[in-house]
């Protein structure tokens, strides 16, 4: 054990929690960057975890304001393996992850959401995923997938989108080159607005909408009214 300890260190990410190092040994994990996006159409139901300390377990990468570059402030505290790089190749599509809970199995809470612990998602109703590493939260609402189609391919098969689009549409977003969409939350929380959000400038209440193809950008959202 104490072998595989210490190769596991050899690695980026090992977390913190204050002076001990530790590895997230999670039955559901997010730990890289990929690229897939995961729809709010995923579910999960009659979950069984047995000797199991995380459910559920997602790296969140932190980045400089508006940019896909690492931001170094908070990294000594949270990793005991760290560099200055270390988020540098993940993107907005890696701060979304997603899982409905049809029963309460993995939050505990049934008919409820795990979504990423991050600012973009954050709702008025909201606690800490259960069993999580503190790294997920669990929401009562729906989410949506968001999308921006261009018109020049709509109501057409795909060879005719290709001529009409032109190549400009066709381009790759999946990588930090690509700069996405931005896509804002214009309702802040009361802890926000607590915190003087009124006066920031929308940087973390915002995400970019990135895809394989720039004909179809897209990010996970909440949409409904809240009041």
């Amino acid at each position: 054990m104490r072998e595989r300890i210490a190769i596991a260190a050899q690695f980026l990410g090992m977390p913190r929690d204050g002076s001990t190092c530790y590895l997230p040994n999670a039955a559901i994990a997010w730990k890289q960057p990929n690229g897939f996006y995961y729809p709010p159409a995923f579910h999960s139901r009659n979950l069984f975890f047995q000797n199991v300390d995380i459910r559920h377990f997602v790296i969140e990468p932190s980045f400089l304001p508006d940019t896909f570059k690492t931001d170094p402030t908070n990294l000594a505290d949270d990793y005991c393996t760290w560099n200055t790089t270390m988020f540098d190749n993940f993107t907005a599509i890696d701060r979304q992850t997603v899982l409905n809970d049809d029963d309460g199995s993995l939050t505990g809470l049934v008919n409820t959401i795990s979504v990423n612990e991050d600012s973009f998602f954050s709702a008025p109703v909201q606690t800490i995923e259960c069993e999580s590493d503190m790294t997920a939260r669990t929401s009562p609402y729906e989410y949506v997938t968001t999308v921006v189609y261009p018109g020049c391919a709509a109501n057409v098969d795909f060879p005719t989108a290709q001529s009409q689009c032109g190549s400009a549409w066709a381009l790759a977003c999946t990588t930090p080159a690509c700069y996405g969409v931005p896509l804002y939350r214009q309702y802040m929380t009361t802890q926000e607005k607590q915190n003087g959000a009124l006066k920031d400038d929308g940087s973390d209440r915002s995400i970019r909408l990135m895809a394989t193809s720039r004909s179809l950008p897209h990010t996970m959202s909440l949409p409904t009214r809240l009041s």
